[in-house]
């Protein structure tokens, strides 16, 4: 397509430096390059083609003021037909071309809609089937947010906590319902936790006016300079 276009510039240029200067009817040609290189090339395409077709106007311009364009005879009528014929096919075909370009990326977006739904799809089954796992074993998971310390508990997990299936909390609010005699064992596990060892500990905690037995695991992931980033586990 870039060669197409270069190619057909240059012709349209040299037979308008030969025959008719910025009077030549090929001149309406130059805008039909610019679309052209924008909607198959690029925004950069269609600058380049635009500055280039500019000094090229400009040119032709100072070449009839100097009188140092090569003298024409009147061009017979039929020749000016056959330029027209010949800028009418070519625009033709450069519609053609955006048409079907315009048609093609149509046909890429609607097949990446459709992409994205399958994988949309098939990701809600995966966490449908994966809450089911959890509330038939009575397993729950959680995630903490390290910077935010907000804690995301999945539906088993409120259900064990009897908690609306929508609930959240922070790692603030969690601890303040554990058993003050369990803090310091979970206190330390979760330093241990920080020094890059597994979060493993059991502890009692007091929510909603029912004690219940916790036992939860976890592992901090950091990031790249060592901060921790956030906890995922299970109770």
């Amino acid at each position: 397509v870039a060669s197409l276009l270069v190619g057909a510039w240059m012709v349209i240029s040299g037979i308008l430096f030969c025959f008719g200067g910025v009077h030549g009817t090929l001149v309406v040609v130059y805008p039909l390059i610019v679309i052209a290189a924008g909607w198959l090339l690029g925004i950069r395409s269609a600058l380049i083609a635009a500055v280039l077709s500019s000094l090229a106007t400009l040119t032709l311009l100072l070449g009839e003021k100097l009188d140092a364009l090569p003298q024409t005879q009147q061009a017979p009528p039929g020749l000016y037909a056959l330029i027209q014929l010949a800028c009418i096919a070519f625009a033709t075909l450069l519609i053609v071309s955006l048409v079907r370009s315009y048609q093609a990326r149509l046909r890429e977006v609607t097949d990446l809609g459709h992409s994205l739904a399958q994988r949309t799809a098939e990701a809600q089954r995966i966490a449908a089937d994966l809450a089911r796992a959890q509330e038939v074993a009575h397993i729950g998971s959680w995630v903490l947010d390290c910077r935010t310390e907000e804690l995301s508990l999945s539906p088993e997990t409120c259900r064990i906590f009897d908690l609306p299936l929508d609930a959240g909390s922070t790692r603030n609010g969690y601890v303040a319902q554990v058993h003050s005699e369990d803090l310091p064992a979970l206190g330390a596990a979760w330093q241990k936790a920080l020094a890059g060892r597994p979060l493993a500990d059991e502890h009692r905690t007091t929510i909603n006016g029912r004690q219940h037995w916790i036992r939860i695991r976890g592992a901090i992931e950091f990031d790249v300079t060592g901060l921790p980033l956030r906890c995922v586990g299970s109770v």
